[in-house]
């Protein structure tokens, strides 16, 4: 089944959104503004965003909006019936060649079930994964509960897909995207004292697009608690941030061979002895020409802010441009931070929305409170969901100028 949804020019609070604006970057208070053509191409600064369709009328409230490039994409919507004994069902739209979306079935062994727990992955344009949430990414042989099908055509048609342990990948297939997964039967180093070594631990691994099949690449960057990088860096090269195995110390991996071979380097802070100092995660955010690397973790709160770091050499050489003891800045960080066009990195954090316009070596509070959206990198820019309207986004190519999305049932 296939069928159009209504799609065009929407309001939000009595403004229309996709008509242009004479306006770009952010208003006073943080949150992004919309532009159009014209004044993309007369800022310096600006590139044109994603022109992304929006949608009204659709069967559910859209939970996730995923993004292969800029014009292809799902978005996987939720319909809940005021039944409690109904339940909640999943539904899915499909953005082909940037027309407009299109309402397609899930595979048929879904038909008439509670579906509303199902994970949606996507492989490329027109291609995609889905598993049911009885079992989880990377599950293997003997998770019974595990089901999952591919699609190769936009979700017109589904087929199963495999469940049992990976394949090896000798490389990152062109355009794949990369996930970690759990691996049992496998080993790596761990403990972070350079001791022992972790059981399952996460692998590095790509989900081919075609194939709709997990690989596992069989050389690992040498990081535990990785985080792969969405899409790529200017060069084209895969980064993965993560911790040093050895010295629990940040670091990051960048590979210019599809993963063939990572380089390694560690970012400069206080030294892992430090009781202060307990990373945990820390997020790379990619910019025309830098890297910014965004420690957290702490003693108490992993979502502490401890430091973050620059490279201008995509990632050989580290900065640490601020950590608590520089002055105001971010306290705690929520999402992806964003390096845009113009120079700036801004940081959404629970307080506020912190924005540095000098390398991240100061931060101004541009907006106080809790952000109004959420921010993530997408093969298609950066895509920022609203946390006070449901299916309302706005996505951008370069973090400057944004185009506005609503995906709503009304």
């Amino acid at each position: 089944m296939s069928r159009r949804v209504r799609t065009g020019a929407l309001t939000w609070g009595g403004a229309l959104l996709l008509a242009v604006a004479p306006l770009t970057g952010c208003t006073t208070d943080g949150a992004p503004r919309e532009t159009g053509p014209t004044t993309a191409t007369a800022d310096p600064h600006a590139v044109e965003p994603p022109r992304i369709p929006s949608a009204q009328g659709l069967p559910g409230e859209v939970q996730r909006l995923l993004l292969a490039d800029e014009r292809h994409g799902f978005a996987q919507l939720l319909a809940c019936s005021e039944a409690p004994e109904e339940g909640c069902r999943s539904h899915l739209l499909a953005l082909e060649d940037g027309a407009d979306w299109e309402l397609r079935d899930l595979p048929p062994e879904l038909a008439g079930e509670d579906t509303g727990v199902t994970r949606l992955l996507v492989a490329g344009p027109g291609r995609a994964r889905l598993e049911t949430d009885a079992g989880y990414l990377g599950a293997h042989e003997g998770e019974e509960e595990l089901t999952a099908w591919k699609t190769f055509d936009g979700a017109r048609s589904w087929e199963p897909a495999g469940t049992g342990t990976p394949g090896t990948l000798e490389e990152i297939p062109a355009a794949a995207p990369l996930h970690t997964l759990s691996v049992p039967g496998t080993t790596a180093p761990g403990g972070g004292d350079g001791t022992g070594e972790a059981e399952e631990p996460e692998r590095l691994a790509a989900l081919d697009p075609e194939t709709g099949e997990f690989g596992v690449l069989a050389e690992q960057p040498p990081l535990r608690n990785m985080t792969p990088v969405a899409g790529t860096l200017p060069d084209g090269s895969h980064a993965v941030s993560g911790l040093d195995p050895e010295t629990a110390q940040p670091a990051v991996a960048v590979s210019a061979d599809r993963g063939r071979n990572w380089r390694t380097s560690r970012l400069p802070g206080p030294q892992p002895g430090d009781p202060e100092y307990a990373p945990v995660f820390h997020a790379l955010t990619v910019g025309p020409d830098v890297l910014y690397a965004t420690v957290t973790g702490g003693p108490d709160a992993h979502g502490t802010v401890l430091g973050i770091h620059r490279s201008t050499d995509l990632g050989d050489t580290w900065e640490r441009t601020w950590d608590p003891s520089s002055g105001p800045g971010p306290a705690t960080v929520l999402g992806q931070p964003v390096a845009a066009g113009d120079g700036s990195l801004t940081v959404h954090a629970q307080d506020g929305i912190h924005r540095s316009e000098d390398g991240g070596r100061t931060f101004t509070e541009v907006r106080e409170g809790p952000p109004p959206e959420f921010v993530v990198r997408t093969p298609a820019g950066h895509l920022a969901q609203s946390l006070e309207h449901q299916g309302h986004y706005r996505i951008s190519a370069d973090g400057y100028t944004w185009h506005t999305i609503i995906l709503t049932g009304e």
